[in-house]
């Protein structure tokens, strides 16, 4: 959970919105002691960079690597550009998008 996320849990004005964050908490925690395993490779964080790192355009042609993560998370541009930063990553890098082998295939 960010410091965002928290802020945005004090910033709550109903009992209701309150618990039903405390809610979202509790499951997001039993999630991660789920996904809990000693292999640092295999917990949730490395996943989402390894995913965010190996993200390709869903396009043929070369395309911004914000792109690439918004096809993979389905996030929005600003949402995308954070997470590549979050990870080290230049979001407007020109990334390469899949490759067709239609035309191979059809020789």
């Amino acid at each position: 959970m960010t410091l965002e996320e928290i802020r945005a849990i004090d910033s709550l004005k109903t009992w209701k919105e309150l618990e039903e964050a405390r809610g979202e908490i509790a499951r997001m925690a039993a999630a991660n002691q789920l996904l809990a395993d000693p292999d640092p490779q295999y917990w949730p964080h490395a996943m989402v960079e390894r995913a965010v790192r190996n993200a390709r355009p869903h396009r043929t042609t070369k395309a911004p690597r914000w792109v690439a993560v918004k096809d993979v998370f389905g996030y929005g541009s600003t949402t995308s550009v954070e997470l590549c930063r979050r990870f080290g990553l230049d979001p407007h890098e020109r990334v390469q998008g899949a490759k067709c082998h239609c035309e191979e295939d059809r020789e």
